[in-house]
């Protein structure tokens, strides 16, 4: 519904900027990279069509639903191109 990408979209202008944070030379050492998951989030605020990624799914990858605990699960089952019986790891005899 909109009005939960109204909120998504409201909380994401309202987040505290993530300044720093990178405490040794690798900036993935102790988990997320914080530069990084900055970019993330701008990227959602302010880039990321929701609503086109959404049609996308919806008309393109056959999404389902179901409920478990009593939560709506959404999911998609997405099956792989056909392979060759023979896999390139397989050696001729």
């Amino acid at each position: 519904p909109q009005e939960q990408l109204d909120d998504l979209k409201m909380r994401l202008s309202m987040r505290k900027p993530i300044n720093g944070g990178i405490l040794s030379d690798d900036p993935w050492e102790n988990g997320m990279n914080p530069l990084y998951l900055e970019e993330i989030l701008s990227y959602w605020e302010n880039s990321y069509d929701w609503r086109r990624e959404e049609g996308y799914i919806n008309d393109n990858l056959s999404p389902h639903k179901t409920v478990i605990d009593g939560l709506d699960i959404f999911y998609l089952h997405v099956k792989p191109p056909a392979v060759s019986s023979t896999t390139s790891h397989e050696k001729s005899i």
